[in-house]
């Protein structure tokens, strides 16, 4: 079984373990604590997850009781992300991270698109990885 059918699989979960037993506020008085000390790919994940909730496709309405949080309550959790995933990228795991990739790709899309702090972040990678490349060189 793959990751993102496992990823898949508890977001399924979770879902339906709450839907019925609680309401949104409810749902966020839940979660909104717990994910403060979730692995950064999970807060990820569930971020994504909330902010689909509010932004459903083409021919879809939604529908507060389907949602996994409130709609602040969404704000509150990128905010989070961010900060988790900032923190990473300042103290190095986020480079060992095994969903590196998805993660930068979320870091901009919980900027609103904007990409600064991801091309900012990898530009100082490729610096330094140039320079030690130069040192190599020079021995």
């Amino acid at each position: 079984m793959g990751i993102a059918n496992t990823t898949f699989r508890f977001h399924w979960l979770i879902r339906a373990l709450t839907r019925d037993r609680c309401n949104v506020e409810q749902r966020t008085a839940l979660y909104v604590p717990a994910l403060q000390t979730a692995s950064l790919g999970w807060l990820v994940d569930f971020t994504q997850s909330a902010i689909s909730d509010y932004n459903p496709r083409e021919g879809r309405e939604v529908r507060e009781e389907d949602c996994l949080v409130s709609e602040d309550a969404v704000a509150t959790l990128k905010e989070l992300s961010l900060a988790r995933i900032r923190a990473a990228a300042a103290d190095g795991t986020l480079l060992n991270h095994a969903d590196l990739m998805r993660l930068l790709y979320a870091w901009k899309e919980f900027m609103d698109g904007d990409a600064s702090q991801v091309r900012a972040w990898t530009g100082t990678l490729m610096r330094a990885m140039m320079r030690r490349l130069q040192l190599w060189q020079e021995l």
